[in-house]
Order: structure tokens, then sequence, then C-alpha cells
């Protein structure tokens, strides 16, 4: 969640959107948390994690997938630590990215979107990221589609 421009943003770091829900709805509402994937620059075919999530959100009324892409500047690893992240000035899907000049959702995440829209079709993509993303499949098979872009 950490933004291209203001670096180490510890206002965002302590508000994930999981917290800010679990917070605002505490008493009111049962909400689980499924980290589906630990990153967005894993390779393509590291997908542990989506049939946990998938599993959360078949037994949910409705699931909220967060997706998108993690900035170079403000890593926790430094500047540009391209393992860490995979989008930042002029370095949009670097090196190190494996869908490499490609807008699709990198790593994992069209699995993990897939699998859940399998699992409940009441669901919700939310967007997080600082750069352009391919969204057709979303487009085409969501329900609803949030651009939320960085804080």
């Amino acid at each position: 969640m950490r933004s291209n421009y203001c670096g180490e943003n510890k206002r965002v770091l302590r508000n994930s959107p999981s917290e800010a829900a679990l917070r605002k709805w505490a008493g009111k509402a049962d909400i689980t948390v499924v980290p589906g994937l630990n990153n967005t620059v894993g390779r393509p075919w590291d997908a542990e994690g989506v049939a946990a999530a998938a599993a959360a959100a078949k037994a949910a009324d409705i699931a909220i997938v967060f997706v998108g892409l993690t900035p170079c500047q403000g890593s926790l690893m430094g500047p540009w630590y391209a393992p860490t992240c995979n989008e930042g000035e002029s370095h949009d899907r670097n090196e190190h990215t494996p869908q490499l000049g490609s807008l699709e959702l990198p790593g994992a995440q069209q699995a993990l979107v897939e699998a859940v829209a399998k699992a409940n079709p009441n669901y919700v993509i939310v967007l997080i990221n600082g750069g352009a993303l391919g969204i057709d499949w979303a487009k085409k098979n969501s329900p609803a589609v949030v651009e939320a872009f960085y804080p």
C-alpha cells in the first residue's frame, strides 16, 4: 500500500484495508482475512494461499479481493530493491517482474481473482496501484471493480 511518492507512510502502514475493516466493523460483522498471496512480485506459478482464499470466499456472504502492484520507492529493503517491488517512476514492470512489459496483474493475482470468483459470485475486486493495470477479465466477469490507487 505504500505510495511511490511519500516514502514510508506510517499512517498507511498501520492502516491496511483489512485492519481498517476489522476496526470499523468489530462486533458488527464477521470478517475473515486471508492473505491469498504474500506479494505481487512472485513468479506466476507461485500461488500458495489461493486455495485458502477461495475456501474463505466460499464460506463468506461477500468476498473482497485486494490486488495490484507494489511500488519500488519506499521499499523496506531500500528504494529500488527489485525483488520486493514491480513498479516505480520510469521502472514500471521492472526486469525482475515475470510479466515484463505486461499490464496484467503480476504474479498469481489473476489466479487468485478467478479462484475467488469461482468460489463466490458475490465478490468485489479492489485495485491498489499507481500505474496502469489491464483488467479485461475483471471487466467482463466481475460484479464490481474499485480503483483505489495508492493512498
